[in-house]
């Protein structure tokens, strides 16, 4: 009995040394876990202010398209009233005093109504400027200014493909002079190797001449 008397507080000892081990285990992984939670929770909280940004830019974004839209689509039914005023003005007139095929003068007689109407008009316009003739000249000025721009572009193209055409009297010229040089310079070969080999007549050369 002396024997387990001794034994036994040591296998108490050992066994509550183990219990406290594990607290302390248990202990650190909680610990572990919260800390584990935290930085969840704080990216958690990052991820939602980085959409909340993303959802505000979105929304301005949006905005911003919903009036360039609105300003285009009313552009748009602008510009095909002052297609349709310009057209109705220009046949109108065009039955008055004849065809018109210049563009420019199209513009100018458009004017001129224009500013006649306004006359007619005052409440139309307080300064006496039209804003149809506005708005025509500025779609016609960039039109024409593409126009001269691509003609620019393309001129030496086309100055190119028109030297190089088939129907250039030009070309046309150097090339009968070319063959005709070449059909000399051959009837020339033809008769040095007629003479080498002794078949040309010389007599027959001075009666054709």
């Amino acid at each position: 009995m002396r024997g387990w008397d001794a034994v036994l507080p040591q296998v108490v000892t050992g066994a509550g040394d183990s219990r406290d081990a594990t607290h302390a285990q248990l202990c650190g992984m909680v610990r572990g876990m919260e800390e584990a939670a935290e930085a969840t929770r704080r990216r958690l909280k990052q991820m939602e202010k980085a959409l909340e940004r993303q959802r505000v830019i979105v929304n301005e974004v949006r905005a911003s398209t919903s009036r360039f839209e609105d300003t285009f689509t009313k552009t748009n039914s602008d510009l095909q009233y002052i297609q349709q005023q310009l057209e109705y003005v220009v046949v109108s007139l065009e039955k008055e005093r004849g065809t018109v095929a210049d563009h420019t003068e199209q513009l100018r007689l458009f004017a001129m109504e224009s500013n006649r109407r306004d006359g007619r008009n005052a409440d139309f316009s307080d300064d006496g400027t039209s804003m149809l003739l506005w708005l025509a000249t500025w779609l016609y000025r960039p039109l024409v200014h593409f126009a001269k721009g691509c003609y620019t572009l393309l001129s030496p193209l086309l100055n190119t493909l028109e030297s190089l055409s088939l129907f250039n009297t030009d070309v046309l010229v150097r090339r009968s002079e070319s063959g005709s040089r070449l059909r000399h310079s051959e009837t020339n070969e033809d008769l040095l190797k007629r003479l080498q080999k002794g078949t040309l007549d010389p007599t027959s050369l001075l009666k054709k001449n």
